[in-house]
């Protein structure tokens, strides 16, 4: 899930997505697993059946602008849209029975590219100031990188290992702190992977299953959506004797 633009529509959106994901359900969104949206543009929601839906937000409300479809051997896991060379994306991770997957796709539904990993993955996310995208595995503790190209050509690589994690899930980048926070939905605890020293620690324990992950401008509040015990909490981040503190509302 993506970093920028915390405005009012996105954190209603993140409420929207949150709470079907907990079990309250909302009209014609079957099972929805993961939003991203870029500025001040539609929301697009991806759900468990690999299905991407278009959601245009204003003040009277909801309204769905069209969907597409993954392949039907995609296992999808999480999306993030952004403005990448010039030109609105989406990028979204999935799996099959081998391995993991990031697609390119214009907002349209046509692909325009893919990257292969020999593992399954989880969260991704994107800098869209670096163009790297971030990718979390899904069998290991560890994190690679994609950093885009508009010739397609560059390929997957580690970018550090999150110690102490069992199972990953959502990921986001933070830019303006050069680090990742990550969730672990086998254990409950939420990580910092630091960007510039690649040295990883824990950041809070105490969840469920921490399924989406959403982070203020300030990158002052983390909003955490758990799904095993069906609530969202805002996590106050804070930096104390220079170590980053977080205080679970």
């Amino acid at each position: 899930m993506s970093t920028r633009f915390l405005k009012f529509a996105l954190v209603v959106g993140f409420v929207l997505v949150s709470l079907c994901l907990l079990g309250a359900g909302a009209d014609r969104l079957q099972r929805p697993i993961a939003l991203d949206r870029i500025g001040a543009g539609d929301l697009y929601v991806l759900e468990a059946s690999g299905a991407i839906t278009r959601i245009a937000l204003s003040a009277k409300g909801f309204v769905f602008k069209g969907s597409f479809a993954l392949p039907a051997n995609a296992y999808p896991t999480d999306v993030v849209s952004a403005q990448l060379f010039k030109r609105p994306t989406l990028l979204i991770s999935s799996n099959d029975q081998k391995a993991g997957f990031v697609s390119e796709y214009s907002l349209e539904g046509r692909l325009v590219h893919w990257w292969a990993f020999r593992n399954g993955i989880a969260g991704l996310d994107v800098d869209p100031e670096s163009h790297i995208v971030y990718v979390a595995s899904s069998d290991a503790p560890d994190v690679f990188q994609i950093p885009l190209h508009p010739s397609k050509q560059a390929l997957p690589s580690f970018a550090g290992t999150v110690l102490g994690a069992r199972r990953l899930g959502p990921l986001i980048c933070d830019v303006a702190k050069a680090r990742l926070l990550l969730g672990d939905v086998g254990s409950g605890q939420l990580f910092e992977l630091d960007l510039k020293t690649r040295k990883s620690r824990v950041l809070a324990s105490d969840f469920g299953s921490p399924q989406a992950l959403l982070i203020s401008p300030a990158s002052n509040v983390l909003y955490v959506a758990d799904a095993s015990r069906r609530k969202i909490t805002a996590v106050r981040l804070k930096v104390e004797q220079n170590q980053l503190v977080a205080i679970c509302d």
